[in-house]
Parts: C-alpha cells; sequence; structure tokens
C-alpha cells in the first residue's frame, strides 16, 4: 500500500464566549471571540471540523 502523506496538524485556538443564545430546546448557539481567532483560517469546509472543549 502507497503511504499517504502525513497531514498538517491542526492549531488549536482559545476563545472567550461574547454571548450566547438558545435556538431549540436542545441546540445553543455560542459566539466566540477573541485574540488567537484571529489568526484562525476559515475556508469552505470550517463547520465540518471545529471542535469546541470545555
Amino acid at each position: 500500500m502507497a503511504e499517504r502523506p502525513a497531514r498538517k496538524p491542526r492549531r488549536a485556538h482559545t476563545a472567550q464566549v461574547v454571548r450566547t443564545e438558545r435556538l431549540t430546546p436542545h441546540m445553543q448557539r455560542v459566539v466566540l471571540g477573541g485574540e488567537s481567532l484571529a489568526e484562525f483560517s476559515a475556508d469552505t469546509y470550517t463547520d465540518h471540523y471545529v471542535k469546541l472543549l470545555f
């Protein structure tokens, strides 16, 4: 089998909760902000891999 090229490691970004909004009884919108997010490069698939750790 051919080896796959190594993925570029993803950098963790620290953010602060700016505001929250209850959308439904089981869904919450969380708006984040902070200096570290200035370096965050969003692209077409950003919403597919963003993970929040509490």
